[in-house]
């Protein structure tokens, strides 16, 4: 969910976007602002940690009625989870958005100044970034899988990832 607001524009009061990350206010078109996005951060937290968004196996239409009816997801298995990030998760979804947590606070929360420094993610997207040239290497080298002949004809049997090409010679 994206939107520019400006100092004539406190709140905003347009609906586009899937549904599952949306804010009760969003959903209940009464206005929103910058408020609604944290609820969104909270409910990507709930999906990373997770796998899917909260809601996310009903069809998103019957979602727009939950979410604001409903009360605030949680986690499945809360055991798996520091108790700084489900305390976290919850500050950002709190229903009533004058009630929620603003992003300073949440700069704030224990969750994100006991966190990791980004030499952490660093190290992820390099490893990301290595795996991934293997892969494309792997697939390269991956090319010529049989020949076979038939008289004044020889054909070879080429596979590019999972596509099989018959060239003749």
């Amino acid at each position: 969910m994206a939107g520019q607001l400006t100092d004539t524009m406190a709140k905003r009061n347009t609906v586009i976007g899937t549904p599952f990350w949306m804010a009760p206010e969003v959903i209940q078109e009464i206005g929103y602002d910058c408020l609604a996005d944290i609820w969104s951060l909270g409910i990507t937290a709930l999906e990373m940690a997770e796998g899917k968004p909260p809601y996310g196996d009903i069809h998103p239409m019957r979602a727009i009625f939950m979410i604001p009816t409903k009360p605030p997801p949680s986690f499945r298995e809360p055991d798996r989870w520091s108790p700084e990030f489900i305390d976290f998760v919850q500050k950002c979804l709190v229903k009533n958005p004058e009630q929620r947590a603003t992003s300073t606070d949440l700069l704030q929360h224990d969750f994100i100044k006991r966190g990791p420094t980004v030499s952490i993610l660093q190290k992820i997207i390099q490893e990301a970034k290595e795996i991934q040239q293997v892969q494309q290497s792997t697939n390269i080298c991956f090319v010529c899988a049989f020949t076979f002949s038939i008289p004044d004809a020889h054909f070879h049997q080429y596979y590019f990832l999972s596509s099989p090409i018959l060239v003749t010679i």
